[in-house]
């Protein structure tokens, strides 16, 4: 099975990402700093543009969401990666999608005056804004985790789907 992790900018989608693929002994790709390629992602965005930048995300996306049958990974999506076509992609086909649910406050808490995360730029509002109209996606997610609860046991949690 292939697990996805959604979730807003701050969510701590990158950190619980990691430890459940460290708890199921599998591959980790956080979707962000495969598409920076080593590099800021908020230099590569502002290269790209953020069009080209969701068209990338999404492309590599569908290709991780499509893989063989039996190929586990844990898979850490961008804040804005959800649309309806990535929704279904990551539900389906043997994955899960799990939705890391962070209040907006803690998520801002943990983002503001960070440079290296473009939408930071944008203010607070915007921010909070963009929340809003990405919770009916997230919230379409298989599984869904309070992302202020401990690491261990959100990894215990999330990691207990996987054995089904």
């Amino acid at each position: 099975m292939r697990l996805f992790i959604c979730g807003f900018s701050g969510a701590g989608k990158s950190t619980l990402g990691r430890e459940v693929a460290t708890r199921l002994k599998t591959s980790f790709i956080d979707t962000d700093e495969a598409l920076a390629e080593g590099e800021i992602l908020a230099d590569r965005i502002e290269s790209w543009g953020w069009s080209k930048f969701r068209q990338l995300e999404a492309e590599m996306i569908m290709r991780l969401s499509g893989g063989l049958k039996g190929d586990e990974m844990v898979i850490s999506l961008g804040g804005g990666a959800l649309s309806e076509a990535v929704v279904h992609a990551t539900k389906h086909k043997g994955n899960a999608l799990a939705w890391l649910d962070t209040s907006f406050e803690e998520c801002w808490s943990r983002i503001e005056g960070d440079s290296s995360r473009p939408l930071t730029l944008k203010g607070k509002d915007e921010l909070a804004r963009l929340y809003d109209e990405r919770l009916p996606l997230y919230a379409q997610a298989n599984i869904r985790v309070s992302g202020t609860a401990a690491v261990d046991e959100l990894v215990s949690y999330v990691a207990s789907f996987n054995r089904g």
